[in-house]
């Protein structure tokens, strides 16, 4: 015979089950972790490569402006046709100092596929196809243009050389747009 108070201590003993707070809690755990590694599993498509990568250049760019002002100096962006790679530079190195330009930043390296175009001024074009854009201490810069291809899409940085500026633009078509 089973008496009530022998049901009453099943009912409590822990090893007796889950209950459904527990069951929600792991469900919940669950749900979150898909939601981290879907786009670990999905690569972004080529338009958000894109308009990421675009956004960073944009990124940095406002950051060396804004850091050429703060520190009533020089910056400038560089990018590296060939390399693929753009870089980002606050200070000049002076005579007799042996410390240059420091880096914003590690460079960024254009994901596989992508490629770049610079419009800069014909002094800021480097040998070996590496182009800058320089951003001086009155927030003011050389200005250029900075377009990114993916397939056929395009997308465009763009620094206005009396403001300073940076405006992205895009994805559009090739061949339309700024």
């Amino acid at each position: 015979m089973i008496r009530p108070s022998d049901q009453l201590a099943k009912a409590e003993d822990p090893d007796a089950g889950m209950t459904l707070v527990e069951v929600l809690a792991v469900l919940a755990i669950l749900s979150l972790a898909a939601v981290v590694a879907m786009p670990m599993v999905r690569p972004p498509s080529p338009e958000r490569t894109l308009e990421m990568t675009a956004a960073e250049i944009a990124r940095r760019a406002r950051a060396v402006r804004a850091a050429a002002i703060a520190a009533n100096g020089e910056g400038r962006i560089l990018v590296d046709v060939d390399a693929r790679a753009i870089d980002a530079r606050v200070g000049e190195a002076r005579v007799g100092e042996t410390e240059g330009p420091r880096p914003v930043g590690r460079a960024l390296q254009l994901p596989a596929g992508m490629t770049v175009t610079v419009t800069a001024a014909a002094a800021d074009v480097e040998p070996g196809r590496i182009a800058a854009i320089w951003f001086f201490p009155d927030g003011s810069s050389t200005g250029g243009r900075i377009a990114l291809n993916l397939g056929q899409r395009r997308h465009v940085v763009a620094v206005d050389w009396l403001s300073g500026r940076v405006t992205s633009f895009g994805p559009e078509a090739r061949g339309g747009g700024p």
